[in-house]
């Protein structure tokens, strides 16, 4: 359904490649969204009353606008039983990778070792990379 300017409010002005990406991205969500020149760049109309729903789209979809501006593929979509995707901690320590493994026991042999004898603190260093390689590969599974 398109929108008359009459009825339209302007979302933002964005560049030639933004805009359009923006407005593929609002219609395919069921927005209806038009673009139009606005001094230099191009303006993205939606209805009066749904700018609040158009900014809450956009930013749900922030990584297919983006792809879409650069000429990509739109990055294929989430599945809905994952919503929360995976926990950030887990994620990042799986981007770290073997770094990780280090990091995290010394962190918790550096917080407890106060006082302890040497030989438990390498146990428990090495007993906490363990647990780390343990934890990865098993989030890493899922």
């Amino acid at each position: 359904m398109p929108i008359e300017p009459r009825d339209a409010v302007e979302l933002d002005a964005f560049a030639p490649a933004l805009a359009q990406a923006v407005e593929a991205v609002l219609r395919r969500e069921g927005l209806p969204a038009r673009t139009q020149a606005a001094a230099g760049d191009w303006a993205v109309l939606v209805p009066d009353g749904r700018r609040d729903e158009a900014f809450a789209l956009l930013a749900r979809h922030m990584d297919e606008v983006q792809a879409l501006a650069r000429g990509q593929p739109a990055p294929p979509a989430a599945d809905p039983d994952d919503a929360d995707g995976p926990p950030i901690v887990m994620e990042r320590l799986r981007r770290m990778g073997f770094l990780a493994l280090l990091l995290a026991p010394l962190l918790v042999v550096t917080l407890a070792s106060a006082g302890m004898p040497l030989r438990y603190a390498l146990a428990l260093f090495l007993l906490g990379v363990v647990v780390v390689a343990a934890w990865r590969d098993r989030a890493a599974g899922d």
